[in-house]
C-alpha cells in the first residue's frame, strides 16, 4: 500500500495535482482526526439541545413545507450525531471512512459498527 507521501509524489510528478491542490487536500484531511470529530460532535449536540426552542412557524396540516424542513433538519442532526459516534469508535481507515490519525485498516475493526439511537456503539 502506498503512503500518503508516495501518492503525493506520484500525483505531483504526473501533474495530476498542483502544489496548491496538495496543500488544500492535506489541510482538509485534518478535519478527519479525533479532535476534529469530537468538536463536530460537540457542535451537533449543541444544535440538538436547541431543538426545543426551534420549530415550524407554520401550523397548517396541509402541505406544510416549513414543518417538513424542520423535521428533516432534526433528523439530519440525529443522523450526524450517530455517524460521528461511529467514526470516533473506529480507530482505522476503511473504504469511505477515512481517519487521518489512523490511515490504515485494522483487522480488529473488520466488522459492522452498530450505533443505537442512544449513541451506544456496539
Amino acid at each position: 500500500m502506498l503512503t500518503d507521501e508516495q501518492l503525493a509524489e506520484i500525483l505531483l510528478k504526473n501533474r495530476l495535482i498542483s502544489e496548491k491542490g496538495l496543500r488544500n487536500a492535506r489541510e482538509r484531511l485534518k478535519n478527519f482526526e479525533k479532535e476534529s470529530l469530537e468538536e463536530s460532535l460537540k457542535k451537533v449536540k449543541e444544535y440538538i439541545s436547541l431543538l426545543p426552542k426551534m420549530g415550524a412557524s407554520d401550523n397548517s396540516k396541509v402541505y406544510n413545507t416549513n414543518l417538513i424542513e424542520f423535521l428533516e433538519f432534526k433528523n439530519m442532526l440525529e443522523l450526524s450525531r450517530l455517524v460521528l459516534k461511529g467514526a470516533l469508535s473506529r480507530q482505522e481507515s476503511r473504504g469511505a471512512h477515512y481517519r487521518s490519525d489512523f490511515e490504515y485498516e485494522d483487522k480488529k475493526f473488520e466488522m459492522h459498527t452498530i450505533v443505537d439511537k442512544d449513541g451506544v456503539v456496539k
